[in-house]
């Protein structure tokens, strides 16, 4: 992949096939209303102390997410599991809500293609993301799938988060309504030692995959939170580990400039501090990526 500069330094290349970072609109080009290069220059050294403190919090088992690309214990095991996974299981619903749910249902979206194609080709298990308290999909769903053909994960870190405890109660009726066997049908994804999810996995013996407890929600897409739909949707999921680990060394990178995170971030400091500009809309015009949208906010 390549990754450099052109253009005036106003573009970063992230890919040169996919991804351009394009910031010339932020610069000042004689309006008066952007940045100069000495005033983006001059955050190389508060940029260099925030990214220290970053790492500083990665080294004291603060922050989690940034050694997740490296997990192959956790990659392994899921990959390992979903190729057990029955192949009649036709549909997989994802009981979660926010950040249990909304990282995989970017992750899907991106990778797999319009939801609805997927569904009329009937090729790859088509993945269910509720993800709200209202029961209105939950129980369309419910109506139109096979239990005995349908995995249900439940995602929730605590074990009590009490939309997801609603949907579980469910959908476990729905599926011994059906006796469809739990150990088969339902698989959960909770805090590695406590909670209800995880006692109940010790109880019927269902699978459990864990989330560090050092991972926030927002930041758990590269957990089982994520990998567990992707494996089971058929999706590489070593290559997205990959492709995240590369991201993850330019955005440990020490040059303001070459560092997209810290970029995107100094631009928009920048401009809420001397232009008072604090909104910050992020308008995909990628269908694929409106998922990713959702899961930003």
């Amino acid at each position: 992949m390549a990754f450099g500069f052109a253009d005036a330094r106003n573009r970063v290349w992230l890919d040169a096939m996919t991804i351009r970072l394009d910031y010339a609109l932020a610069m000042d080009a004689g309006s008066g209303c952007g940045l100069t290069d000495a005033l983006l220059d001059a955050e190389e050294a508060p940029f260099r102390a925030g990214l220290a403190r970053v790492r500083a919090a990665v080294d004291e088992g603060k922050l989690g997410f940034w050694d997740l690309p490296r997990d192959a214990a956790t990659r392994d095991a899921v990959v390992e599991w979903a190729k057990g996974v029955d192949p009649a299981i036709t549909d997989v619903l994802v009981l979660g809500i926010g950040g249990s749910s909304l990282g995989g249902r970017a992750v899907y979206e991106a990778l797999g293609g319009p939801p609805e194609l997927r569904a009329m080709q009937g090729e790859a298990r088509r993945i269910h993301f509720p993800d709200n308290s209202d029961p209105w999909r939950l129980a369309h769903l419910l109506e139109a799938l096979d239990p005995k053909k349908t995995l249900a994960i439940a995602i929730s870190k605590s074990g009590g988060t009490a939309e997801t405890a609603a949907s579980l109660l469910v959908v476990r009726e729905w599926l011994k309504k059906a006796e469809a066997p739990m150990a088969k049908h339902l698989v959960l994804v909770t805090d590695p030692k406590s909670g209800s999810l995880r006692k109940l996995a010790g109880e019927e013996g269902l699978t459990a995959f864990a989330i560090p407890p050092n991972v926030g929600g927002r930041f758990s897409v590269l957990t089982p939170v994520g990998l567990v739909p992707a494996a089971l949707a058929g999706f590489d999921v070593e290559g997205l580990l990959a492709g995240a680990d590369a991201m993850r060394t330019r955005c440990g990178a020490e040059q303001l400039r070459q560092n997209p995170a810290g970029l995107l971030a100094a631009l928009h400091v920048l401009h809420h501090r001397l232009f008072g500009r604090h909104l910050h809309v992020l308008m995909p015009y990628a269908d694929g990526l409106r998922g990713v949208a959702a899961w930003f906010v």
